[in-house]
């Protein structure tokens, strides 16, 4: 009888240890369970807020949960990027990012005092941007070699219109003056609209802007476009010189892309990158993009979180190289 009782209790236990590892992976695919917020650090109606609509309409439908996209502006982005890296890392809260993700802390680290690569995980790069210099068409000038020249001759007169000290736009106007040598006079305006509308009627002469935002005045002739940033010329515009053909080592772009929290589970980024890959490559979602001067992206969550890298370490650089003392409050 007892040794009856010792087989049957083995036997129970076996049957346990065969069905453990079958359990975990039947846990993971439970993923996910409740709603997902995807965290936008800018008010509704920008880039950043279609692309987080068109990305949570589509993931909704293929994950079979409500994918909400809650705005939380301000701060510079800090508001945002705290509530997304103090929430638990369950793949629930995730966080539509900026190229100003990556370059914030190291701009001031004293206002953005967090680690992009130690405080959040990189899910999937959704986007690139092409930066490009407009200039107001009564400006002398027809290529960045004529700028350039222009502003030897005028240093200090050239004004470009930004978005704000410590910006993008802000450091590529940086970047371009330190290569080449030249003196501009910086102009922070509150927000892309408004810098871009100066440049138009003159009050300043130059922005280096994202492309969707000066692509219809470009088209319309109430801007012209001098330089894409880039290595090469873009397949879209392919009469605007790359800045290269110029004056290497000045190009940089735009990207936006998925991060979570610090711990996110691997299958959940995984689960996530794919999907959000795969919604990036959808005919209507392309056009969509395209329509805002967007260039859809695919990749590894480890290329993404290179390219963030990447990003920064030019920044830093340059304020290096440069000595720039960048004060944003």
């Amino acid at each position: 009888m007892k040794a009856a009782f010792r087989i049957r209790a083995l036997l129970t236990v076996f049957a346990a240890l065969a069905l453990a590892p079958l359990s975990r992976p039947a846990h993971a695919q439970t993923y996910p369970s409740k709603p997902v917020t995807l965290v936008v650090a800018y008010p509704p109606g920008g880039a950043t807020d279609t692309l987080a609509r068109a990305i949570a309409e589509k993931l909704q439908a293929r994950i079979g949960q409500p994918v909400i996209v809650n705005n939380r502006p301000g701060g510079n982005t800090i508001i945002a990027t705290n509530f997304v890296r103090q929430a638990a890392p369950d793949g629930y809260t995730l966080y539509l990012v900026t190229t100003q993700f990556g370059q914030l802390p190291v701009v001031n680290p004293s206002i953005a005092k967090y680690d992009p690569e130690a405080d959040f995980v990189p899910v999937a790069q959704a986007t690139s941007m092409l930066m490009v210099l407009v200039a107001n068409p009564a400006l002398p000038v027809n290529s960045v070699a004529e700028l350039v020249s222009y502003a030897k001759a005028n240093p200090g007169k050239v004004s470009v219109a930004t978005t704000g000290i410590g910006s993008t736009d802000h450091l590529g106007g940086e970047l371009l003056a330190f290569r080449t040598g030249i003196k501009l006079n910086f102009i922070p305006y509150q927000g892309a609209a408004p810098a871009v509308q100066d440049v138009i009627g003159g009050t300043t002469d130059i922005r280096l802007d994202a492309m969707p935002s000066s692509r219809q005045h470009i088209e319309s002739g109430r801007l012209k476009a001098l330089a894409v940033f880039d290595s090469k010329r873009p397949m879209a515009f392919p009469n605007i010189p790359a800045i290269g053909e110029s004056v290497p080592g000045v190009e940089f772009g735009g990207y936006f892309g998925v991060v979570g929290p610090k711990g996110l589970p691997a299958a959940v980024v995984a689960r996530l990158n794919k999907e959000i890959s795969e919604i990036m490559q959808l005919p209507d979602v392309v056009a969509r993009m395209s329509g805002l001067g967007l260039d859809t992206a695919t990749g590894t969550p480890e290329e993404f979180g290179l390219l963030i890298k990447k990003d920064a370490d030019q920044w830093a650089r340059l304020l290096q190289d440069a000595n720039l003392k960048i004060e944003l409050r």
